[in-house]
């Protein structure tokens, strides 16, 4: 049908009487029966019932102001590298309202912008949807799964930073039963002006899962109403994962849920946390031996707001932190959070590996349980830092309330309940 169109178009196009933007076409069954369908023209294409392929790709994209619309129809396919939808140096495409089940990878943006994919189901064994120096994406209310019982699985893949890109209101789901790793979202340079909302987002993996990891830094980005869950019976479990810094950006209103041997994290940062507003997110993370973390940092908490959060941390042996930061707390609010941890060697609510300075540290609720269990461990100097209508609930042997390590000083502690049970204890 496809092709028989578009011989009409060539001779409407030769003779000047038709407007490209304003062609509709339909797609069925015989149209793939000779192979891959191409399309470069301008238009509306309608799939018009359910296709299925065998060792091709589904559909090649070349052109601008394109729309693939599925009627609620599917494209089926199969064989090992295999592409759904293949958009290569386009702009303005809709692919929505399709299904696609079988082939190794979804949609595949490359080198296009300006373009989405909604109200969709793509199914697939490598990567639901893969992006290259693509940019201004928007990908809204799809379900995208990548299950694979060989290999590592990406649900959105970018293979460039992502920029100005929408993700919003999907299910997101990433299964391997393979000894490697699942991704729900991965960027494998840096995310950058970006909102990630709503989304419903899950990992499972036998070794790593992760269900947001941006392999750079994330910059003037919302990540906001999402519900992240990672399940590993490996070592790594890890809800969002940054492995350069997070700044100028929101992290807010989001539900996450890490389940891990070891290395379970809500949040987890390789660089510093600079000006960044962390609220009113719920993160339970729970290890079933060692290293459990709220909100993991390895470089410094900076001119941040931690705020109104509800940390849960459990670890069935040892290392449990609610909030953690390998270097320095500085000219930040922490308040309003309510932080809860369990280890039977050192949980900690909020611990900062080097000075603690310049912070509003107000109206917490920290709970701690085990051995060694510490409310606020700051491990250098403690200065010009302002303390109050914090709550301390802190029970184990040798339990503290707040332990300071290093020089301290000009630092303001009023109103707070501090409240330490067990042998060696001290407020």
């Amino acid at each position: 049908m496809i092709k028989k169109c578009l011989l009409f178009l060539l001779l409407l196009f030769a003779l000047g009487g038709v407007n490209a933007v304003d062609i509709n076409y339909d797609l069925e069954q015989s149209d793939f029966d000779s192979g891959t369908v191409s399309i470069s023209y301008p238009g509306t294409y309608y799939l018009t019932e359910n296709v299925n392929i065998t060792g091709l790709n589904g559909i090649n994209i070349t052109g601008e102001n394109i729309t693939i619309e599925g009627n609620g129809f599917s494209i089926n396919g199969s064989g090992s590298g295999t592409y759904f939808i293949n958009v290569e140096n386009s702009k303005n495409i809709t692919i929505q309202n399709i299904a696609s089940n079988g082939f190794s990878y979804g949609v595949y943006f490359h080198d296009t912008d300006s373009s989405k994919v909604e109200n969709s189901v793509i199914n697939s064994t490598s990567i639901a949807v893969d992006i290259a120096n693509s940019y201004e994406l928007t990908i809204l209310r799809n379900t995208l799964t990548a299950n694979s019982s060989v290999g590592t699985v990406y649900c959105i893949y970018s293979l460039d930073s992502m920029i100005n890109t929408t993700i919003m209101e999907n299910t997101i789901t990433g299964t391997t039963d393979a000894l490697t790793e699942a991704y729900g979202i991965y960027s494998y340079i840096h995310m950058i002006n970006s909102t990630i909302s709503e989304n419903n987002i899950t990992a499972n993996s036998a070794y790593h899962s992760i269900s947001f990891y941006v392999d750079g830094y994330i910059q003037d980005s919302t990540i906001t109403g999402n519900n992240i869950t990672a399940n590993t019976n490996g070592e790594y479990s890890v809800g969002l994962w940054a492995k350069g810094y997070i700044q100028d950006s929101t992290i807010t209103g989001n539900i996450i849920n890490t389940d891990a041997p070891s290395n379970s994290m809500g949040i987890c940062v390789y660089d510093d946390i600079v000006n960044t507003n962390i609220s009113k997110n719920v993160i339970s993370a729970i290890s079933e031996a060692v290293d459990t973390y709220g909100i993991y940092d390895y470089g410094s908490i900076l001119t941040s707001t931690i705020t109104g959060n509800n940390i849960t941390v459990n670890s069935s042996n040892k290392n449990a932190y609610g909030i953690y930061a390998y270097e320095n707390i500085a000219t930040n609010t922490i308040s309003g959070n309510t932080l809860k941890g369990e280890g039977v060697t050192e949980s900690y609510g909020i611990f900062c590996n080097d000075d603690f300075t310049n912070t509003i540290m107000a109206n917490n609720t920290i709970t701690l349980t085990g051995n060694k269990p510490c409310g606020l461990y700051p491990n250098s100097d403690f200065n010009n830092n302002e303390l109050y209508g914090n709550n301390f609930t802190i029970s184990g042997s040798q339990a503290f309330g707040i332990y300071l390590s290093g020089d301290s000083g000009n630092y303001e502690f009023y109103d707070n309940n501090i409240t330490v049970a067990g042998e060696g204890s001290e407020a």
